[in-house]
C-alpha cells in the first residue's frame, strides 16, 4: 500500500488523500484591496457630498437660468428620438 492512499474501504476500492484546500494569499490580497477600494471611495464621496451642503447664489442663478431653456431643449430633444 502507497502512503497516499487510504486502505481499503468495506467495497474494496481505494481512495487519494484529499490535503485541505488552501486559499492562494494573491486571492486574499486582491479581495483586501478591493474592499480598501470601496471604503476609500465611500469617504470620499461623504466627503463631497458634506462640501456641497448649499447652493451658492451664482449656482442658483444659472439654475434659475437653465430652468428658462429646458423646455425648448426638451421639445428638440423628442424630435430626436
Amino acid at each position: 500500500m502507497r502512503g497516499d492512499l487510504r486502505p481499503a474501504t468495506g467495497s474494496g476500492h481505494e481512495r487519494r488523500v484529499r490535503r485541505p484546500t488552501t486559499v492562494p494569499g494573491w486571492v486574499i490580497l486582491s479581495l483586501v484591496v478591493v474592499v480598501g477600494a470601496h471604503v476609500v471611495a465611500g469617504a470620499a464621496t461623504a466627503a463631497t457630498i458634506s462640501l456641497m451642503g448649499g447652493a451658492s447664489e451664482f449656482a442658483q442663478t444659472v439654475r434659475e437660468n437653465d430652468l428658462t431653456w429646458l423646455p425648448l431643449w426638451r421639445s428638440h430633444r423628442r424630435s430626436w428620438f
